[in-house]
């Protein structure tokens, strides 16, 4: 892994926690993505994939979580209004 590789991937790490998520990286055969379990948000990865595909992902989740919280908000606005 590059040093570039790494420092992205770091910041991605950062990012996510700032959103409330946590990561977990584990073995398995599965599609990484994220989930709610027992109202604690949490981001799975398989830890053998590359940290390239890490970083696209996190990339993609991030993006994903994002779009759900303006969404949230923009009816929270919505409700308010009325």
């Amino acid at each position: 892994m590059s040093v570039k590789e790494q420092k992205e991937l770091k910041a991605l790490t950062k990012e996510v926690a700032a959103l409330g998520y946590r990561i977990i990286y584990e073995k398995g055969n599965f599609q990484s993505g994220y989930c709610m379990v027992l109202d604690k948000k949490v981001i799975v990865v398989n830890k053998f994939i590359s940290d390239k595909i890490k970083t696209i992902i996190l990339k993609e989740l991030i993006q994903q979580i994002s779009m759900e919280v303006n969404d949230v908000e923009m009816s929270e606005i919505k409700l308010t209004d009325e």
